[in-house]
């Protein structure tokens, strides 16, 4: 015998949601345990505004004006979105499901995967320019995501409104460099629940935008990749660190958040960090002792964790420099670089006269031809003046960061 819709005791999900909309909707009761605190407080939020749950949703369109500039602003996330899109789709194909990528106030500004003629709701509410916000569509995930700035998924009758209690959807959000909110990617099916895992699909793929649309965004950065196993360096559950060749910290993403054991207060990271926050070296140590192959490091933190790192030029052809910290090998840079002389004197191309120029045939080497062709001991010795500051020395030696990343990388590669 089924159990009634007003019984303590219920077999399904269905049923249980069931509960709690006459709970809360016809009798004034907080439906206590039988709906998450987040679709819940959504509900509230719902009801404030003024509208009721047997309105009929509007999936309106912002002005054409809105919908351009939010298109705009988002030039780099829509790229990144692209870049993902055919293997989502591909995903997607058997399971009739929708994606759609909204912007950090829910405006849609790319979907696909709308094939079912029959699903009328989200064919809909899956097009560019409609909003779908809290505000304007009442409870869905992306609406939820963007309040809760986490992966969500609303089922069946958790939505609002009545009229769309037939559709399942899992969102999860897209963050900038600041940590902020920058998009929502939401998966939606109508007519019965997911087939699959789907709050953990759609988490993965907007991982993976959020790692193309970060490191796209700063092309001029240095990207150390980081992980506890070596196999996940090139996947979307990579954790990633962008930074300036000073060992500025510029952005993360949630992976490196959480590997680094660090904080956000709303979702924005402390300012100003360095590099040497999270590891025992500086980056130019880093780079200069760096090989082939990923290779495990310890950070401040006592934990051991694998780590890539791609330099700009690098980037652009998509190669990849693993570094590995090693005591014994920056003892030998430090060896290296102590038999240069102080570089005080040297500027540009040029060097002063001194008696001791004689006594350091690379040095010499440097005078008799381009900079390019210099030592690498010098390079090592400019950006140790420069407390491993790239630019700095690079614009000491007239030569490019990548002249400087390549000499430094030398220092480790075995003779043929």
């Amino acid at each position: 015998m089924k159990n009634p819709p007003n019984s303590i005791f219920f077999n399904t999900f269905e049923e249980r949601v069931a509960l709690a909309r006459q709970r809360y909707f016809e009798e004034g009761r907080a439906p206590s345990g039988l709906v998450g605190g987040n679709v819940f407080e959504s509900w509230l939020r719902c009801e404030r505004q003024g509208i009721k749950p047997h309105d009929t949703p509007e999936f309106n369109e912002v002005t054409k004006s809105r919908a351009e500039l939010a298109k705009q602003r988002n030039h780099q996330l829509l790229l990144a979105w692209s870049s993902r899109a055919s293997e989502l789709e591909r995903t997607l194909a058997g399971t009739a499901c929708s994606a759609v990528l909204t912007d950090a106030t829910g405006v849609v500004i790319a979907c696909l995967g709308m094939h079912d003629i029959n699903a009328r709701t989200t064919r809909n509410a899956h097009r560019i320019g409609v909003n779908l916000s809290e505000e304007a569509v009442g409870t869905t995930a992306p609406a939820l995501a963007i309040k809760a700035g986490a992966a969500v998924i609303v089922k069946g009758g958790e939505h609002f409104f009545n009229k769309i209690s037939h559709m399942h959807c899992a969102a999860a959000p897209i963050r900038n460099a600041s940590g902020k909110i920058a998009g929502i990617l939401n998966i939606a099916r109508e007519g019965g629940p997911f087939t699959f895992e789907a709050s953990a699909l759609v988490s993965m793929y907007a991982a993976s935008i959020e790692n193309k649309y970060l490191t796209s965004a700063h092309t001029d950065q240095i990207v150390i990749t980081l992980q506890l196993n070596p196999s996940l360096l090139d996947t979307p559950y990579a954790g990633m660190i962008g930074c300036k060749d000073d060992g500025t910290v510029v952005w993360q993403n949630q992976v490196a958040i959480q590997l680094l054991g660090q904080k956000t207060v709303s979702g924005n990271l402390s300012k100003n960090a360095e590099i040497t926050n999270y590891f025992a070296q500086p980056l130019a140590i880093l780079l200069s002792i760096a090989n082939e192959k990923p290779t495990p490091v310890r950070l401040i933190s006592g934990l051991s964790v694998w780590i890539k790192i791609t330099h700009p030029e690098a980037g652009l052809s998509g190669a990849t420099i693993s570094t590995q910290v090693s005591g014994v090998q920056h003892q030998q840079i430090q060896k290296r670089s102590e038999k240069i002389p102080t570089q005080d004197n040297f500027s540009g191309n040029t060097l002063e006269k001194s008696t001791e120029i004689h006594h350091y045939p690379e040095i010499k080497k440097a005078l008799s031809g381009s900079l390019k062709e210099c030592d690498t001991d010098i390079v090592v010795s400019t950006v140790q003046r420069f407390k491993g500051n790239i630019s700095q020395a690079a614009k000491s030696l007239q030569v490019s960061r990548g002249l400087i990343y390549r000499h430094l990388s030398k220092l480790t590669q075995k003779p043929e």
